[in-house]
């Protein structure tokens, strides 16, 4: 029994070691997290907003983080936002997506960003994610409303390193995002 115990122990932390633990993830990570609206703040005067496309940030990226980077990240944060900015009222679009609207109105207000980081990293410890993004909520004529950096630093337990436990862990630092910036958000576009 103790000789099993010893084989599975290994096994167990080879295969960590292996799909992240030591550094060996390949490529890109991909990971869609399912979100869904989590605040339950409301407009207090529903005006229309524009979500537009976030940017990734082009700076120097150390190589080992490349590997880690989520590729889609720019995507679902924009995304998430609007949901966020839909639940609590506003008439929400995203530039770069269709609506079903046959009448689009110049917004109100304009939302962009940029995501400076976002990459879940798998060590013997478990999962670390670290977020960067930079927020910027415009009114008419091009008056800032906000310009806000935002950060989060979340962790997890994994075994697999698989694409589902990824998204799990970007879904967590997702929802901390939004907890921050999304009150932030809503009272620049009340004014």
């Amino acid at each position: 029994m103790k000789r099993l115990a010893r084989v599975l122990l290994t096994v167990v932390c080879c295969h960590v070691a292996a799909s992240g633990g030591a550094g060996c993830n390949v490529g890109p990570t991909h990971a869609t997290p399912n979100y869904r609206p989590v605040m339950t703040l409301k407009a207090r005067a529903p005006q229309s907003v524009e979500v537009r496309a976030f940017a990734a940030d082009a700076g120097p990226v150390d190589s080992s983080k490349a590997r880690k980077v989520f590729a889609n990240a720019p995507q679902f944060i924009a995304k998430a936002l609007a949901d966020e900015l839909a639940n609590a009222g506003y008439s929400v679009t995203r530039s770069g997506v269709s609506s079903s609207s046959a009448v689009t109105l110049a917004p109100a207000v304009i939302v962009d960003g940029t995501v400076e980081e976002f990459f879940t990293d798998q060590t013997m410890s478990g999962y670390q994610t670290h977020v960067r993004v930079h927020l910027r909520v415009s009114g008419r004529g091009g008056a800032v409303l906000l310009d806000k950096d935002y950060e989060i630093q979340d962790g997890g337990a994994g075994i697999t390193a698989s694409t589902g436990e990824y998204e799990d862990m970007a879904g967590n630092a997702l929802t901390k995002l939004m907890r921050k910036a999304v009150p932030d958000v809503v009272a620049a576009i009340d004014g």
